[in-house]
């Protein structure tokens, strides 16, 4: 018998085996690679794999930028309900107390009532400005220079009022508004006084006067300027006669 021409070693066998397994495993990374080349149009495995990054981070990207296109809207909500009421059917309004109009308050009341709180109360609609400057009263000197102003006068020993605008003053639709603007309202004892200049700067100036059981609100133009324009606007008792230019006293 010839035993020895069919006898192979078991480390050979082992060798043939491993080479078989690594042919057949070849096939198999082709395909994949084949694969991922379609996938990427050419352009390599690398830039593929890059590309799937470079599109996750814009994702990432856009959900950041999602999040703050909502907060953003959220403020603008915020902005919304800042003119002074948390209902949308209810109007803020700047309210004087009868009696303590130098501490105006914010209201919010339905739209029905606005109108009655306007004409008794010579309340505005909006809320209060916080920032305004204060009338100087002053039977001597004109004021200049000041932009803005406001002031409640005592009026109970008042029995007249008067309020003259320097024919040099301008009168333009410009001001938005009348230039001298007269409102009564139920409280008896006070009067209330704002002032704003439209044009003409530091060269327009005011002087309110409140002797002689009157009160006088004049206007001057600085070297007969013709720039300057004012709006006067006045809350007084509806009983206080109202002088105007050209009247005698």
């Amino acid at each position: 018998m010839r035993i020895g021409r069919h006898f192979r070693s078991t480390a050979l066998e082992a060798k043939e085996r491993r080479g078989e397994r690594q042919v057949s495993h070849r096939p198999i990374w082709i395909v994949v690679l084949a694969l991922a080349f379609f996938l990427s149009n050419g352009v390599g495995v690398l830039s593929l794999l890059d590309l799937s990054l470079t599109s996750t981070a814009w994702a990432k990207k856009s959900d950041k930028d999602k999040d703050k296109d909502k907060k953003d809207k959220d403020k603008d909500k915020d902005k919304d309900k800042d003119n002074g009421c948390e209902d949308d059917e209810q109007v803020a309004i700047c309210h004087y107390p009868p009696g303590n109009p130098a501490n105006p308050q914010n209201l919010c009341v339905g739209s029905d009532a606005v109108a009655a709180h306007v004409n008794n109360h010579a309340d505005t609609v909006g809320k209060c400005d916080t920032t305004e400057v204060p009338c100087v009263l002053n039977d001597d000197d004109f004021v200049y220079g000041v932009s803005a102003c406001s002031s409640v006068i005592e009026c109970s020993g008042i029995n007249k009022l008067q309020i003259l605008y320097d024919p040099n003053f301008l009168s333009t639709p410009n001001a938005g508004a009348p230039n001298i603007t007269i409102q009564g309202w139920d409280d008896a004892s006070f009067c209330r006084v704002d002032l704003a200049i439209v044009s003409g700067g530091k060269k327009c100036g005011y002087k309110i006067g409140t002797t002689g059981g009157k009160v006088n609100i004049l206007t001057d133009a600085k070297g007969k300027t013709e720039t300057c324009e004012m709006i006067i606007e006045l809350r007084a008792p509806r009983d206080l006669a109202i002088q105007g230019d050209g009247e005698d006293d």
